[in-house]
């Protein structure tokens, strides 16, 4: 009894500790379990720490994703948003659309970003797929922008007979740099690096239009007043370097290590080096074209050139920076100053040579004034450029203001030698006198005015009231020389026949002198009303009083009535004849 009592306490006890074993083996294994749990939760929130810093960068960088990220970060809803973004480039990828373009960018950074914290093969997948729609998509409009430009006749506007938005008329600059930002995280992905040839042919069809519209003689003087900063080779050098800025900001996002751009740097300037001298080639170009002209409009569009270098070579040369091309950038820089110098020291010159140039038969302005009053007028929309050009000792104005003193002596002089050599004498008078009013009234309603110098206002009036004197004494004479004549015989007149006869001939002189002056002034031009107004009526003052009181006294003689026949114009029919004097 005792002996089965042991043997099932024994029995018990051992069970009791093979359970408590096990218990312990199981406990341990748990806590193994546990403690491996813990490890790889640990690692699974370390994990997730870099995504939820990249998510929190790319909502203060892209507010607008906010709304989506919690999505992104699923794999389901990120394919499904994605591929919405596919359909619809798909569906207006046949058209000019850069908001398109900007939403795939936006997409393939994203994936990018989120790509280094994912091994998952559809995630892969997916990051590819999306890449290489990009990629289609660059390539569609790069081919369609290098479409337009050849199809273009001009350089920067898109032809329109080619399905384009109504929105969209001119080809703008940011386009092809959000173009070339575009194609950066592209071609992290893609070794296909064809878009690299499709923005360049673009950027070359782009320099060449616009550097092929410069490779002309410059204006002439008859063409319409050049509008400063209009000339195509200047919007070329502004956009080349923006062009060739973004070009090569897009490369060093591409080949860039880090903050090495040794290696995007060498691929930009072996691709970009050749449109940039070509450009350079253009303006040598220009001032060869501008050395032959011998007119003096050439002179604003070369100081835009001179200011487009000028502004721009330090850029230039950062992008380029070899001794070689700075000093190409610097000749050229050079040869557009001597230009602009030499039309300075030449325009004398210029200017003399119209002395052989006879007055018009009208004596209306002459060109070469008004050309030369436009030519002040747009010189002082260009005294920065001109002070530079011509300095002083004084102040940077000086130079400028003793040039435009000099050119308006010269065309006082060059007016002056063409009425000299004009007859009669009303029409040389009235040609001084019509282009100075000229000269003077334009130039006090432009910003020229305080250049010409303190005394010009009072030199240009009386050079005005100086001309206008002898109009006033080439017109009236003859006539008041007649009715003086007149006058005298009728106060000599004793009744006779030949007293008769003689005031016949004295009214017939009169009648001759009036329409002598009639005939011929007519067709002369005053073209200041104001002054016209003004002559008319001095010489009606000076004429027919004069006229009137000799009808009274015709009136007075003993001569016989039937003398009145010869009386061809009453004082009302003269004033009337004076005021149609001027009319062209």
């Amino acid at each position: 009894m005792t002996s089965n009592s042991d043997d099932i306490v024994k029995a018990f006890v051992e069970s009791t500790v093979s359970s408590m074993n096990d218990t312990a083996k199981l406990s341990a294994s748990i806590t193994d379990v546990l403690d491996d749990f813990d490890t790889q939760l640990s690692f699974l929130l370390r994990s997730l720490e870099p995504i939820q810093k990249a998510t929190q960068g790319l909502m203060v960088e892209e507010r607008e994703l906010s709304s989506s990220l919690d999505g992104i970060l699923a794999q389901e809803a990120l394919f499904e948003e994605a591929a919405e973004l596919i359909d619809e480039f798909q569906a207006v990828n046949s058209s000019y659309d850069t908001a398109a373009l900007m939403k795939l960018k936006r997409a393939v950074e994203v994936i990018s970003v989120l790509q280094e914290y994912s091994s998952s093969k559809d995630f892969v997948e997916f990051h590819m797929h999306l890449s290489q729609v990009a990629q289609r998509a660059l390539k569609t409009v790069s081919t369609q922008m290098v479409t337009l430009f050849q199809a273009s006749e001009s350089p920067y506007v898109f032809p329109s007979t080619l399905p384009l938005p109504d929105t969209v008329t001119v080809f703008p600059p940011p386009v092809l740099e959000q173009m070339q930002l575009l194609a950066a995280p592209v071609a992290i992905s893609d070794a296909d690096k064809s878009w690299m040839t499709l923005v360049a042919d673009t950027r070359k069809h782009v320099l060449r239009k616009l550097v092929g519209a410069v490779n002309t003689d410059p204006p002439s003087a008859k063409s319409k007043a050049y509008e400063r900063g209009t000339l195509p080779l200047v919007i070329a050098i502004d956009y080349t370097l923006k062009v060739m800025t973004a070009e090569r900001d897009t490369l060093r996002k591409i080949f860039g290590v880090g903050k090495d751009t040794s290696k995007a740097d060498a691929i930009f300037r072996q691709a970009a080096r050749a449109p940039v001298e070509e450009l350079l080639a253009a303006v040598d170009s220009f001032v060869t074209a501008a050395k032959r002209t011998t007119t003096i409009a050439y002179m604003f569009p070369v100081f835009d050139v001179h200011t487009a270098l000028d502004t721009t070579a330090a850029s230039f040369i950062a992008l380029f920076p070899d001794p070689a091309f700075a000093e190409t950038i610097g000749n050229v820089k050079e040869s557009v100053l001597s230009i602009c110098r030499r039309a300075f020291s030449s325009f004398g010159d210029t200017y003399m040579a119209h002395l052989a140039k006879t007055v018009s038969t009208n004596a209306s302005v002459h060109e070469l004034t008004v050309n030369c009053i436009s030519f002040l007028k747009q010189l002082a929309a260009y005294s920065d450029v001109v002070a530079s050009i011509l300095p002083s000792n004084r102040n940077a104005t000086d130079g400028l203001r003793g040039f435009v003193k000099n050119v308006i002596e010269l065309l006082r002089e060059n007016l002056q030698a063409k009425a000299d050599s004009t007859k009669p004498a009303a029409l040389r008078a009235l040609f001084l006198l019509n282009n100075h009013v000229y000269v003077l009234k334009k130039l006090q309603a432009s910003d020229a005015l305080p250049l010409v110098g303190d005394g010009f206002v009072s030199q240009e009036r009386a050079l005005i009231e100086k001309a206008r004197s002898e109009v006033e004494r080439a017109t009236t004479g003859e006539i008041r020389a007649a009715i003086s004549g007149a006058h005298a015989v009728c106060e000599q007149s004793a009744g006779t026949t030949e007293d008769r006869q003689a005031l016949k001939k004295a009214l017939q002189t009169f009648t001759a002198a009036l329409e002598g002056v009639y005939n011929a002034q007519k067709r002369y031009v005053l073209s200041d009303s104001d002054v016209r107004v003004q002559l008319r009526q001095q010489i009606a003052t000076l004429i027919v009083p004069e006229y009137t009181s000799l009808l009274v006294k015709v009136g007075e003689t003993e001569l016989p009535k039937d003398v009145v026949k010869y009386i061809k114009y009453r004082p009302n029919n003269v004033e009337e004849l004076i005021h149609g004097l001027y009319s062209g």
